[in-house]
């Protein structure tokens, strides 16, 4: 039954005994300290509409992209 079920994997792994239950993350140190960088952040996609090989080995979003007046601006999910 389920909670046969819920007992075994529980005792595999305590994770499962404590279901809906939240915990605080512990975070330990990361990186290091640095310098900035002044130059600001860019995209790093230049052509949203060929980011996947389906889209690329496409004629018609071939030409859909070749229409774009500029191309990496205005995917749809700017605003």
């Amino acid at each position: 039954d389920v909670g046969t079920l819920r007992q075994r994997m529980a005792s595999i792994n305590p994770v499962f005994g404590r279901l809906d239950t939240v915990y605080a993350a512990t975070w330990g140190p990361f990186g290091e300290d640095g310098p900035m960088d002044a130059a600001p952040f860019v995209l790093p996609v230049t052509n949203f509409y060929m980011t996947d090989p389906i889209s690329r080995s496409s004629v018609t979003m071939a030409k859909c992209v070749d229409e774009l007046a500029t191309p990496g601006e205005a995917t749809g999910t700017n605003g």
